[in-house]
């Protein structure tokens, strides 16, 4: 959820979880300040598709 992007005012956070299984929201910061759409965007992806990725990767490995 990034400001002025996905919502109209408040700090940039990535939603953890769904509807019915919602945790805490995270907030990513840098030295200089919150964290920029990019790395917010890159993060949540991550947390997303990785776990399918390594698994994915093991499948692979055991077919051989």
């Amino acid at each position: 959820m990034v400001e002025g992007r996905d919502h109209v005012s408040g700090d940039s956070f990535i939603v953890v979880g769904e509807m019915d299984d919602r945790r805490e929201d995270l907030y990513l910061s840098r030295d200089s300040g919150p964290a920029d759409a990019a790395t917010l965007d890159l993060v949540a992806a991550a947390r997303t598709y990785l776990p399918a990725l390594v698994a994915e990767i093991r499948r692979l490995r055991s077919a051989t």
